[in-house]
Parts: structure tokens; sequence; C-alpha cells
């Protein structure tokens, strides 16, 4: 069921995404971060507190990690996966979904990296790097609510099985929703429908 919610949140972002740019076509296969200057996007992706506040103006906001916030809402859909979804890598991609949506919007997320690094074999721009303040406090956090919530413990709260998230991990998850919001905007731009190829490809889950 959490799959196939998630599959329709996907295909809603989609159906929004493709009116939008029929409505404002954009030049270029790919969109990209609209801004003045080069200089203006990159000082909007390196810090997480301006970000942050940015997209989220008179929200309530809560502390993720450090000073990485997020709002209250990103919390409530975590702790709700928390009661709903196992110890699989769905949960933990979709984690990391959740606070990445609540960070960034789709379009800067398509234009983003963990390593800022061109990808090998392809003739590109390499894309701005997720900031360092962003990845940390994911991982902090991340690592955090596995070990609450997965670790188990006898009737005297002794640890009986650790459950370690490492970083590795939470990389290919936070790898995961990157590459999904460039895929996203990608077939945004083609104008392709939901009841596409790539849709049936992901109902094969």
């Amino acid at each position: 069921m959490v799959l196939i919610k998630e599959i329709k949140d996907v295909l809603a972002e989609m159906n929004t995404l493709v009116h939008n740019i029929r409505a404002h076509p954009i030049q270029g296969q790919h969109l990209r971060l609209q801004d003045s200057s080069a200089s203006a996007g990159n000082n909007a992706l390196t810090s997480a507190k301006s970000n942050t506040a940015g997209l989220h103006t008179g929200t309530r906001m809560k502390r993720l990690w450090g000073d990485v916030m997020v709002t209250e809402s990103c919390i409530r859909k975590i702790a709700i996966a928390l009661k709903t979804d196992q110890m699989t890598d769905t949960y933990r991609n979709r984690i990391a979904a959740l606070i990445l949506d609540d960070l960034y919007t789709i379009e800067e997320l398509a234009n983003m990296s963990l390593s800022g690094r061109k990808s090998p074999g392809q003739d590109r721009v390499a894309k701005p790097k997720l900031p360092p303040e962003i990845i940390s406090a994911i991982h902090s956090y991340m690592q955090k609510i596995w070990d609450e919530t997965f670790t188990t413990r006898d009737e005297k709260n002794n640890v009986k099985c650790v459950a370690l998230l490492s970083e590795k991990n939470i990389n290919v998850a936070i790898g995961a929703r990157l590459i999904g919001c460039h895929n996203l905007m990608k077939m945004a731009s083609e104008g392709m429908s939901p009841d596409s190829d790539q849709e049936q490809e992901m109902n094969l889950d």
C-alpha cells in the first residue's frame, strides 16, 4: 500500500510539472535552476538556513540536525512512515526523499548531485554539489531514527540486535531521489504523460 501511495504521489508531481511546462515553455532539453547570475544560483545552494527559510516562510519549523531545519509536516510524515514501513531500502529511500523534498524544490534537486563532479562518460557540465551541511544532517538524523526504530532490546532495555545504517547506504538513498527528480524533469520537459512507458516501469516494483 505504501508503494502504491508513493507511485500516486510521483504521478501527481508529473502531472503538475507537465502542466506547468506546457503553460510556460522552456528552452533547452532539460530544466535548469532559474537565477540572475551564476553566483546567485550557487549561493542559493550553499546555505541550508536561507534555503529552508525561503521555501517555508511563515511555516512552523523543527530542527532536523544541527542548523538544518525542516517543517513540522516533514517530521510528521517521517513519523507516519516509521509506523507503517519496514527496515527496507524502500523505507530508507522514502525518508531521504521526504527530507530533501522539504528542503528543496524538484527543479533544484534535479540539478544537484552528491559529488559535484561530472558523470562518467557524460559530456555535460557538472551539477552543483548538495551542501555538505545538508548531507551531514541527513546522515546523522537517519542513523538516529534507524537505531531508535529498528534496534531491538530486551525487557531490561539491554540491546539485543543493533540496527545500523551506513553513510554509504544513506548516500544511495539521497542519490536515488536526485536521479528520480532529474528523470521527472526530463520526462516533463519532453511532454511525456503519466501513461508512458516510464509509468509502467515504476509499477513493476
